[in-house]
């Protein structure tokens, strides 16, 4: 019986060391968390509802700060539900929380690409479940 409980655990043990359970693992912005096409998306987006405030390249303007300044000091290390629940509860100024979720996600996409994250193959989700298994990191580090 002994031998049978240990070999049991030895089974349990490669199973959970397998990589096909790592397929939940943690990702970063700098894996590939959305498409080109959110992005540009999300650029018209800015430029309708946030560039007033931050200009186009999010970069700021007399009417507001720079989004893409210190950004990594800012989020770095947070979940990017984090980031994508502060856009969208909190912009625009004059409408938080007024666009459509998918609308706040092409915006986060887009923001991702100005930093230098990568774009990839899935599209990113306002799922903030699924956002939240996302880390946002700089690629330096």
């Amino acid at each position: 019986m002994r031998k049978t409980w240990l070999g049991l655990g030895i089974v349990a043990a490669a199973f959970a060391a397998s990589p096909v359970l790592a397929q939940d693992a943690a990702k970063t912005i700098q894996d590939g968390v959305y498409t080109i096409e959110q992005a540009d998306r999300g650029a018209e987006l800015i430029g309708e509802s946030c560039a007033l405030c931050h200009g186009n390249a999010m970069r700021g303007s007399p009417a507001g700060p720079s989004v893409m300044s210190g950004f990594f000091d800012k989020w770095g290390s947070k979940p990017l539900s984090d980031l994508y629940a502060y856009i969208s509860t909190e912009m625009p100024l004059d409408n938080p929380g007024g666009l459509a979720p998918d609308d706040y996600v092409d915006i986060t996409a887009r923001i991702l690409a100005l930093a230098g994250a990568p774009e990839g193959t899935e599209t990113l989700t306002s799922d903030e479940t699924a956002l939240s298994k996302i880390t946002i990191a700089d690629k330096a580090k």
